[in-house]
């Protein structure tokens, strides 16, 4: 069976959002949406910018488990399953097979939206940014990260964002990156750690620069 996947962060004044892939015409399963300029990570992208949240990419599969290192954060169900979550839609890129979202809080975003956010966090763009790990104090340079899927020959890049916050409970079903994919010891790193998007010439002082080679994921191996 296959697991299935949304994104769903806390900003620091403790408002919750998510996203439902099916939403915006993507698939739930990991590898199915978690791809730089992919509408999902797009949004994500969008939401964290220049504002600190805690972000997990939370599968079905986690639930009682707490999405944070050591034991910490809320656990999969709490997230996956909110009702107080504000979740993004976009209805011009729903199929007309896929319900609207059953829940009671949702925000309807704009196909013109929508494009825009892909345009500017997809593989042209997303090198003006830098991903910010405040709790570790370390950043990833998406340039370097970009340049170096490229060079390793992968048409379609996986979104580290989306790795390094997944809960805990990938290669648990199908569709989710594999054990034996390259650096599967990182996944879920960042999971509920407090981080944001900021602009590539913004100096963090003290933080480490991540490195790529060791925090590339590619299902080449």
């Amino acid at each position: 069976m296959g697991q299935y996947w949304m994104p769903v962060w806390e900003n620091q004044e403790g408002k919750l959002y998510g996203i439902n892939a099916h939403q915006f015409g993507n698939g739930l399963k990991f590898l199915e949406h978690s791809y730089i300029g992919n509408s999902v990570t797009s949004v994500v992208m969008e939401n964290l910018y220049k504002t600190p949240s805690r972000l997990s990419w939370v599968g079905d599969y986690c639930e009682d488990r707490r999405v944070g290192q050591d034991k910490t954060g809320p656990t999969g169900n709490e997230l996956y399953d909110s009702n107080e979550a504000v979740w993004f839609i976009c209805e011009a890129k729903r199929p007309e097979y896929i319900p609207l979202l059953e829940k009671p809080n949702w925000k309807s975003l704009t196909l013109e939206e929508v494009g825009g956010y892909c345009s500017k966090f997809g593989e042209e763009h997303i090198g003006d940014y830098n991903l910010v790990n405040y709790d570790k104090k370390m950043y990833l340079d998406f340039k370097e990260y970009v340049d170096y899927g490229k060079n390793y020959g992968d048409d379609w890049i996986i979104h580290p964002l989306a790795a390094l916050t997944a809960g805990p409970s990938m290669c648990e079903g199908g569709g989710d990156y594999d054990s034996g994919d390259i650096n599967f010891d990182r996944v879920g790193l960042w999971s509920w750690d407090l981080i944001s998007v900021e602009d590539r010439n913004t100096e963090f002082k003290d933080y480490q620069k991540v490195p790529i080679d060791l925090y590339y994921f590619s299902e080449k191996y």
